[in-house]
């Protein structure tokens, strides 16, 4: 793989990285900002990242209007990251789509051996 292929998600950690030592905050901050960060760049283009995404994502296969509110979720994780102590709810909602995510991408990568285009 080309490691071209990786630079927005080089970019949005780094960069998140340097913001949080640069305010010299904790790893929750870290996440969050990177969640927030990754949220962006769905948004940026929601149609190219849902064409992207159903190939092998889970839930947006079964449920087509997952694409658009997937984004959302993502940016509203982030920011409750940002917070001293985000909600249970949060942390919950933010599990089961890490994990959800993580299955269909090594699936879809080491199964299936697809080629995936970053978000």
């Amino acid at each position: 793989m080309k490691i071209k292929l990786f630079n927005p998600l080089i970019a949005i950690f780094g960069t998140s990285f340097l913001i949080t030592i640069s305010l010299l905050k904790s790893f929750q901050i870290f996440m969050g900002i990177s969640i927030c960060l990754l949220a962006i760049l769905k948004l940026m283009d929601i149609e190219a990242f849902g064409t992207s995404c159903k190939k092998y994502d889970f839930i947006s296969s079964k449920f087509d209007s997952w694409i658009y509110i997937f984004p959302f979720c993502e940016l509203l994780i982030g920011i409750n990251f940002l917070n001293s102590s985000p909600p249970s709810l949060i942390i919950f909602i933010a599990l089961v789509l890490g994990i959800s995510g993580m299955i269909s991408v090594f699936k879809a990568v080491y199964l299936e051996k697809l080629k995936l285009n970053c978000a």
